[in-house]
């Protein structure tokens, strides 16, 4: 969805700025991670704001190490894909879990957005591993209408007020995270000889 439309346009000032990186790929994807386990420490402390930003650098670093790797030679191929592909789920999880921990921490507890904390990670999860395992199969499968993308922009958006308007981000992130999960399932399905 934004993912779409926002491609080209994004292209336009990250493959300038790529050009001009003076390291490779794999550093700006270690980079990215970092920021994301800083951004879950801040979101477990329920520092949303500030964790708004880190999730903000970990996502430009996402951006950028792709479009590095597009233009080098170095830091490109299998090893940097996988790479790529094994911090970007742990870097959901370390942010995932920090708001989860803030929510699950709170004196009386808010059960809403503890229980849709953990369906956005569970689903987010699974519907990365689908789309994992469909292409080792050789099945494209970019279906769904929120990827990575576009949770890290409902994360920043909604961090940047605080911890007391983010649950209805948490809702809005379960339910979308459940969509993907479930159109990628049905059709990868639908695309296997039996």
């Amino acid at each position: 969805m934004l993912s779409l439309l926002l491609r080209h346009r994004v292209a336009l000032w990250v493959t300038p700025v790529a050009a001009r990186v003076p390291f490779d790929a794999n550093l700006l994807t270690t980079a990215g991670l970092a920021a994301a386990v800083w951004a879950g420490a801040l979101f477990a402390v329920g520092a949303f704001p500030l964790a708004s930003v880190a999730v903000a650098i970990s996502g430009a670093a996402d951006i950028l190490d792709g479009a590095v790797a597009r233009r080098r030679s170095a830091g490109t191929g299998r090893r940097g894909a996988f790479l790529d592909s094994a911090t970007d789920r742990v870097s959901d999880n370390m942010i995932y879990g920090g708001i989860f921990l803030y929510y699950a921490a709170l004196p009386g507890d808010n059960p809403v957005a503890v229980v849709a904390t953990f369906i956005a990670a569970s689903a987010s999860n699974v519907a990365s591993y689908i789309k994992c395992r469909s292409e080792a199969v050789g099945i494209a499968c970019s279906v769904g209408l929120f990827k990575r993308q576009e949770r890290f922009v409902v994360i920043i958006a909604a961090g940047l007020f605080g911890p007391d308007s983010f649950v209805s981000a948490l809702i809005i992130l379960a339910a979308f995270a459940l969509e993907s999960m479930a159109t990628r399932f049905v059709y990868v399905y639908r695309r296997m000889s039996p």
